[in-house]
């Protein structure tokens, strides 16, 4: 039989040593066990992953890795005596508050309930009934407008979203070559799924859809959900992709179902596409002029009355998390 796999991320080589301690030669003996450093994504998706430490920089080192072990399925058990608020929204995990070592009624407490999280993992790592991740077609989209500067925007926006989110539509302008790239190195980092677009996909939610070099991002609303649109064409504003294409989409689509956001940037692309998505029923924001590398494309969808307000990248991230669980989380509707 599978021995039961197992990871640890501990802040300090005396937070490792405790669960080593506490798990004992008998259990050890019974996982295929890997330690990592704080951030450190194991190569293969283990049964169970813990993660111990107090500093918040430890939990800030180790939030990419632990979230995309949360998207892919695997238990996470966080042992801390302060919790980071963003900890209490992690799918298929739980927060083990770790006691002071003097107290030792609580910390006996503790390995007890250590020693129960991973024998459950053991009993029931071969159960078929076990929680599979589902995908449902989005009934709600955001598109997303970037240039000069975007790219570290963008990871700041995505990082603060949860990996349940609904789909997300991005036209970034970058240099040929490096769309792929950048999706991977997202897909890396965030809890959200990270992608190329491809043509002919529906839109689901926890996913987020990066426009190919070369190649306009549109979608089309359809029976079984959005299907995304990538296809070459004319350069719009001097780009291809174009945010403005992205944006008018939306607005033809999607109307009230939709947001759409202009990041930091060059030029004015996105800001009439903005505008007829806002004249469409949908909701229209731009990055704050303060926080952006080149602020003309923000400021010209402000300008042109499509962004109704320009907020901070965290802010941003926030009126995602509203408009894509509002009232509920919407799922997709057929009509």
């Amino acid at each position: 039989m599978r021995k039961v796999s197992a990871a640890l991320a501990a802040e300090s080589a005396e937070l490792q040593q405790l669960v080593l301690d506490v798990l004992g030669p008998a259990q050890r003996g019974a996982l295929a066990f890997s330690l990592l450093r704080a951030g450190e994504n194991p190569a293969q998706t283990p049964d169970l992953a813990i993660f111990i430490g107090n500093a918040p920089n430890f939990w800030g080192r180790c939030r990419p890795a632990l979230l995309r072990l949360a998207r892919r399925g695997g238990r996470i058990v966080c042992i801390c005596r302060a919790a980071p608020d963003w900890l209490g929204g992690v799918a298929n995990g739980e927060i083990l508050p770790l006691p002071e070592a003097q107290d030792a009624r609580a910390m006996d407490l503790f390995r007890k309930s250590l020693l129960i999280r991973v024998k459950s993992v053991a009993a029931h790592r071969d159960d078929p009934a076990g929680p599979v991740p589902t995908r449902r077609p989005s009934g709600r989209l955001v598109g997303i407008g970037s240039s000069t500067g975007g790219p570290q925007v963008l990871l700041s926006i995505l990082n603060d979203l949860p990996p349940d989110t609904c789909g997300i539509l991005i036209v970034q302008h970058l240099s040929t070559g490096f769309s792929s790239r950048f999706s991977d190195y997202l897909d890396e980092l965030c809890a959200m799924r990270v992608k190329q677009a491809e043509n002919g996909e529906v839109v689901e939610d926890g996913t987020v859809y990066l426009a190919e070099d070369g190649r306009h991002l549109t979608v089309v609303r359809q029976p079984d959900g959005y299907r995304l649109r990538s296809l070459p064409g004319e350069k719009v504003n001097g780009f291809c992709p174009s945010a403005d294409r992205l944006f008018e989409s939306l607005a033809a689509q999607a109307g009230g179902s939709a947001m759409g956001i202009v990041l930091t940037g060059l030029g004015n692309d996105g800001a009439e596409g903005l505008l007829h998505l806002r004249q469409a029923g949908g909701q229209g924001l731009a990055q704050s002029e303060s926080s952006c590398a080149a602020p003309s494309m923000p400021r010209e969808a402000a300008r042109l009355g499509g962004a109704e307000e320009q907020l901070t990248p965290a802010a941003l991230a926030e009126r995602i998390r509203r408009f894509a669980f509002a009232s509920p989380h919407a799922p997709f509707r057929q009509t």
